[in-house]
């Protein structure tokens, strides 16, 4: 259905390059598959890696976790690349991330106190 799709697109298009992107957005699926497969690959393996996480026997949680390393990984790349003269450093991001997980920490303690208080 797809190679009958692009023949009567490509037919009915008027310049080469017409074709050119018809052809690019045919392909673009097989072209977003090579990178999604391998960034799936590696968040599995990042879990496996970090947290020992078996990517068969623990696939929801090594995927969670893996994707969490994945974003984090990614973001921190694309900060350097962009801006490496303003990119956190290691010390900035161990403090943050003990901000947020602190925060996190009081709000449960206070959700688990008010909810007993009120039984």
């Amino acid at each position: 259905m797809t190679q009958l799709i692009l023949t009567a697109v490509e037919e009915t298009s008027r310049t080469p390059r017409d074709r050119a992107s018809v052809r690019l957005l045919a392909s673009a699926a097989k072209v977003r598959a090579f990178p999604a497969d391998a960034m799936e690959r590696g968040r599995l393996g990042l879990a496996e890696l970090i947290q020992h996480l078996d990517p068969v026997a623990d696939g929801d949680r090594a995927r969670a976790v893996g994707g969490l390393y994945h974003a984090i990984l990614s973001g921190l790349l694309l900060q350097w690349l962009t801006d490496p003269d303003r990119a956190p450093t290691g010390r900035e991001l161990a403090t943050g991330m003990r901000l947020v997980l602190g925060d996190l920490s009081m709000a449960g303690t206070s959700s688990t106190r008010g909810s007993s208080q009120s039984t």
